[in-house]
């Protein structure tokens, strides 16, 4: 990962939404798997 500067306010949405991110991320991954198969 790059490494930048972001001011705080970006870092704190970035941490309140990091988990609903990966959690979207990984169902559409599944889906993607499982429409493979």
């Amino acid at each position: 990962m790059i490494k930048k500067t972001y001011p705080r306010r970006v870092i704190l949405i970035l941490k309140n939404d990091g988990f609903l991110f990966f959690f979207t991320y990984t169902l559409n991954r599944m889906q993607l798997i499982f429409a493979a198969a």
